[in-house]
């Protein structure tokens, strides 16, 4: 299970493969992209954004926090 974390005013960032802000990848899908959009009024900045991977088996949920970085100039 992925999720995307707090996003600065103005930034939009979703999953392609269902425009949402979670996301569920099949067994065998390695690559995960992004729609990223930049909306009016956004800050110039570079900003980070934290991605969450939880991946959760019978017994136990274990996650990760990676992240992508933004610069919006």
């Amino acid at each position: 299970f992925l999720e995307i974390g707090a996003l600065p005013t103005g930034i939009d960032v979703v999953f392609k493969g269902n425009k949402e802000y979670s996301y569920t990848p099949g067994t065998r899908e390695t690559v995960i992209e992004f729609d990223i959009t930049r909306q009016v009024g956004a800050r110039e900045w570079d900003f980070t954004i934290p991605i969450i991977y939880t991946l959760q088996d019978s017994y136990k949920a274990s996650s990760v926090v990676c992240q992508i970085n933004i610069l919006n100039d």
